[in-house]
């Protein structure tokens, strides 16, 4: 398995974020990985938090085989929309692979294949091309080939 630097290179998580656990279910074909915010020393010594949104669910991009699933719990003024591994309100997938999905999509893979190589939920996949077709656009925080 991949240790938790190695994991937050692949992931593109830098400062104020750091993975905070992963939890790997070898049985199941799943990750998880639970990013937060890093908190600074004086954090630390005064216990104090900062308040934060509910913790948020997306499906990413499968690390070595494995469906990938990211918990984040952000600070309320957190900026998510240009973080790669973050995602919509309007599905389950991270910024990057809903561009994933919109490449393979657009050139030509029927839903069913991508379902079947990517161990996707048809639901899910449905969500994801609701949302689409509703924004007539890309879903991500970059358009696709960016």
């Amino acid at each position: 398995m991949l240790d938790r630097q190695q994991l937050e290179s692949i992931l593109g998580i830098d400062a104020p974020w750091e993975l905070r656990d992963i939890r790997w279910l070898p049985e199941q074909r799943r990750c998880d990985i639970w990013i937060g915010k890093r908190l600074s020393p004086r954090e630390w010594l005064a216990m104090r938090r900062e308040p934060a949104l509910p913790e948020k669910v997306w499906r990413h991009l499968n690390v070595i085989g494995m469906q990938t699933w990211l918990h984040v719990t952000p600070p309320l003024d957190a900026e998510l929309e240009n973080l790669s591994w973050t995602g919509s309100e309007e599905h389950c997938f991270t910024h990057a692979m809903a561009r994933h999905l919109f490449t393979l999509m657009t050139g030509g893979m029927p839903l069913a294949t991508l379902c079947r190589i990517l161990d996707i939920d048809i639901a899910d996949l449905w969500r994801y091309c609701d949302a689409l077709h509703r924004r007539r656009q890309p879903i991500g925080n970059a358009a696709p080939g960016s």
